[in-house]
């Protein structure tokens, strides 16, 4: 009888637990498959390659530089009365006269002998000079114009002006530049050229001391340059019909070569172009 009356509780309890153990299964599976990520398939990376970059110049380290001033310049002019620039104050006109045949002369360095044969020829009217009176002209020009404008004789090896121009030089030089301009500058660099001119050359100096621009015809080859150049600036002009410029050009050009017949003759022609 207990047999048969324990049998359906067993049975019951039997079931019982098999479903409670079926329920705690579920629960083990479902949260190690909430727990595992599901990971997704992707294409594989790319491979990375090392590009060697290119050469990166190094920039170059400038060292700051100090500005190198330009040399201050003496002048001397001599197309017109001469004068200095700056002005030598005070000064003989041999000193002068021997300042400026060493500015005439830049070719090379002249001796003792040289510059005293121009200055003072045997054939000159007066008296020559003894060395020791030529070396103390020599000694004025250097306290006028300065030492390094005029440095001893034995540093240049003879007599030597340094860093000295003249406006023949200046005029000489436009003069030549204007042959290679272009066309449409030549009158400009030409009435540049002439500005210079202010009278014959070396009109102010008749002393003995000045002998020597004559005897070397340096004052008339300057004169026959001047002429010319005139002429030629003038042409341009006429062709320009700048007849006022053909004018002031040609009246230069007689101020320095009064003799001149191509200059008159030009001129001529342009005063009756004016009606004048």
């Amino acid at each position: 009888a207990h047999t048969s009356s324990s049998s359906p509780l067993g049975l019951m309890i039997v079931a019982l637990l098999g479903v409670a153990g079926t329920v705690l299964l579920l629960r083990r599976r479902s949260s190690a498959t909430a727990a595992t990520p599901i990971v997704e398939a992707t294409e594989a990376p790319a491979t990375y390659s090392f590009v060697a970059p290119a050469d990166i110049p190094v920039p170059e380290v400038v060292e700051p530089t100090v500005p190198v001033r330009e040399p201050q310049l003496a002048r001397i002019n001599v197309l017109g009365a001469l004068n200095f620039e700056p002005s030598l104050g005070k000064c003989s006109d041999p000193a002068r006269a021997f300042l400026t045949y060493l500015a005439m002369h830049p070719d090379r360095p002249r001796s003792v002998d040289d510059a005293q044969t121009a200055l003072y020829p045997l054939t000159s009217s007066g008296k020559d000079v003894t060395r020791a009176t030529f070396l103390n002209y020599v000694s004025e020009a250097r306290r006028a114009i300065g030492s390094r404008h005029l440095p001893e004789a034995s540093e240049v090896g003879g007599y030597r002006l340094v860093d000295v121009t003249t406006d023949w030089d200046e005029f000489t030089a436009l003069a030549k530049s204007m042959t290679t301009a272009p066309k449409e500058q030549q009158i400009a660099i030409g009435r540049q050229a002439l500005d210079l001119v202010r009278d014959r050359p070396f009109v102010s100096e008749l002393s003995r001391y000045f002998e020597w621009i004559h005897e070397e015809r340096l004052v008339s080859h300057m004169e026959r340059v001047i002429a010319d150049f005139a002429h030629t600036v003038s042409t341009l002009q006429i062709r320009a019909n700048d007849l006022a410029g053909a004018e002031a050009s040609l009246r230069k050009g007689l101020l320095v070569a009064s003799a001149s017949t191509p200059l008159w003759e030009q001129l001529t022609d342009v005063m009756l172009e004016h009606a004048d």
